[in-house]
């Protein structure tokens, strides 16, 4: 056994309360200078669910720093030579004394393990993997929790564009045939580009029964609307945490040209951090 050194990341979601959550771990080999960074790449969902302030992209850029300050993901400018980086363990001590906001490194700490790797696999599971829980939603959302979710996920998108995007909820959209409501729209100028439709899954026979309705009239809304809206992008975002009913909601949909189905997860990685939607 060998005896390895490591740091715990943590968001700080409410200092006055001092409640945080473990994000990663990072873990060196005081002998060689190795290090190894392991973290949760879901964490931004759940954990913004709780503190809307998280910001995934400060998150990843953390991350990051960490990282180059640790040796791993040194980028070389100008086709220089990578410069060999050899952390200690006063280095990881710097780091810790240095990160004091909502990311804070708590260590270093010592950890006995086979190898660097297993070290940095056992810590995760030991420290991060199961403390998130904490800070999960309640298992199944109601139709208005949803949309919020997905409208701030999107709203923080609108924030990043270099044209101006609406994000409108609860809009009535003309197809060719009929009226259609639809949960979310994002415009560019007087142009709805994407149309968000939002459906709860699971808790019980009546939302069961809303869920059965938002799926059958899924089709012909899609269908209606894309008559007059031809390269709009279609989504039906359901609540995670279902299970075999989200697959089977998901099967049921796959016909329909053009309407992806999506967990909230899905929506953040997609429109979240991204130069453009796709």
């Amino acid at each position: 056994m060998n005896i390895y050194q490591y740091l715990l990341l943590q968001y700080v979601g409410d200092p006055a309360r001092s409640e945080a959550v473990n994000l990663g771990v990072a873990v060196l080999d005081p002998r060689d200078g190795q290090a190894r960074v392991r973290f949760d790449h879901g964490a931004a969902a759940r954990i913004r669910r709780s503190w809307p302030q998280f910001d995934r992209v400060m998150f990843r850029a953390f991350v990051r720093d960490l990282q180059a300050a640790l040796g791993i993901a040194h980028q070389a400018d100008l086709g220089e030579q990578p410069r060999r980086i050899a952390p200690t363990v006063e280095t990881m001590r710097g780091l810790a004394a240095s990160a004091s906001n909502e990311f804070r490194l708590l260590g270093p700490e010592r950890w006995a393990a086979e190898s660097l790797d297993a070290a940095s696999r056992e810590l995760y599971e030991r420290l991060v993997r199961e403390r998130p829980r904490r800070v999960e939603q309640p298992r199944h959302m109601n139709r208005s929790e949803l949309r919020d979710l997905v409208s701030g996920i999107l709203r923080g998108w609108a924030q990043t564009r270099s044209e101006e995007v609406e994000i409108e909820a609860d809009r009535n959209v003309a197809g060719a045939l009929a009226q259609h409501p639809v949960d979310l729209v994002a415009s560019r100028g007087q142009k709805p580009e994407h149309f968000f439709f939002v459906v709860p899954l699971g808790g019980g026979k009546g939302r069961a029964r809303l869920a059965g309705l938002i799926r059958d009239a899924l089709p012909t809304a899609v269908d209606d609307i894309r008559q007059l809206h031809h390269d709009a992008h279609f989504y039906a975002v359901v609540s995670e945490a279902a299970g075999e009913e989200t697959e089977r909601f998901r099967t049921f949909l796959s016909p329909v040209a053009g309407l992806d189905v999506m967990s909230v997860e899905e929506v953040e990685l997609r429109f979240q951090g991204r130069p453009a939607l796709v």
